[in-house]
């Protein structure tokens, strides 16, 4: 009888565990609501100052699907990125949630090497870069879709 349980038991961990790893992609890929934080950051004397502080839902999908457009690098790609002073800058970070999970953040400090972090729940880190293939930004893509600022000093968010 404890043998039947057991088994009973280990069936529905391997279909729970199943479901999960076949349904995951499609809940991360998938946001239904978008939270996006613009700081301005003004070193040395200034200190940050949250400029864009916006939840979406309608137009979620469609940024994520912008921001994985980018050209995927990969995590042991050398990187030579050029040297930028302290001039101000905007950092950014995304929230995407899907039923009020969060599902993954992005985070850029939309200057240097024009590389966009994706955080997915349980993956490691991802970088895009700025521009999708056909030469579409991603900066001008949100500018139109939430209006959050343009970056400031951004060769490719300009």
């Amino acid at each position: 009888m404890l043998e039947a349980s057991l088994g009973a038991l280990l069936a529905l961990v391997i279909l729970l565990v199943g479901a999960r790893v076949i349904a995951y992609p499609a809940f991360v890929d998938a946001p239904d609501q978008l939270h996006i934080v613009v700081t301005r950051i003004q070193p040395p004397a200034g200190g940050p100052q949250v400029i864009f502080d916006r939840h979406v839902g309608a137009v979620a999908r469609q940024v994520y699907a912008q921001l994985v457009a980018g050209t995927r690098i990969p995590a042991d790609a050398p990187m030579s990125c050029p040297l930028v002073g302290p001039a101000p800058y905007y950092h950014y970070q995304l929230t995407f949630t899907h039923a009020g999970i969060r599902t993954s953040v992005a985070i850029s400090d939309a200057r240097g090497c024009e590389l966009i972090e994706l955080d997915d729940v349980g993956s490691t880190p991802a970088f895009f870069t700025w521009l999708v293939p056909d030469g579409t930004s991603f900066w001008q893509v949100l500018h139109q879709l939430v209006n959050a600022p343009l970056p400031i000093n951004a060769i490719s968010g300009e």
